[in-house]
């Protein structure tokens, strides 16, 4: 059975990457399925597109498929990896202004996949990853949310 995996922040420059190194890691096979996916707006899928066509052009020969999505909405994926938060100020001034920042793009998207993709494993990279996992947690479930941050990360919020 195919695999399907979804990066939501794939426009980003974490998910980007991480898109990169999926498909440079051999972890999918040939069928399953990558999909980048969007914030709904023209901007975040014209950049989508065109990542799609860097990936298509160097890995092509893995045979994985690798789908644009507009948003969440329209996303079959087993596992979500959450790397979208939003624009960060230049101004920022520490950890808590960025959680600040975040919690309403996490308490959305985190809504949407609760009601898209209820029964999808979820790996957290956004920051800050324990304020997104425990929003996640609490719209999804806890058994299928995990972070992945650093013990800084985990220092700092406390």
């Amino acid at each position: 059975m195919p695999l399907t995996i979804a990066i939501l922040g794939a426009s980003g420059a974490v998910g980007s990457a991480l898109s990169t190194h999926i498909l440079r890691s051999d972890l999918m096979e040939p069928f399953d399925r990558l999909q980048l996916v969007g914030h709904g707006e023209e901007n975040s899928t014209g950049r989508l597109l065109a990542i799609r066509m860097d990936l298509m052009d160097a890995f092509d020969d893995h045979r994985v498929q690798v789908e644009v999505l507009p948003d969440v909405s329209s996303s079959d994926a087993d596992l979500v990896v959450m790397a979208a938060s939003a624009p960060m100020p230049p101004s920022l001034a520490n950890r808590r202004e960025m959680g600040a920042i975040n919690v309403p793009v996490f308490r959305h998207i985190a809504g949407l996949c609760a009601e898209h993709l209820p029964n999808a494993a979820y790996i957290i990279v956004s920051n800050p990853v324990e304020l997104a996992v425990k929003i996640f947690s609490d719209a999804i479930g806890r058994k299928q949310v995990i972070g992945m941050g650093a013990e800084q990360d985990s220092l700092r919020f406390a």
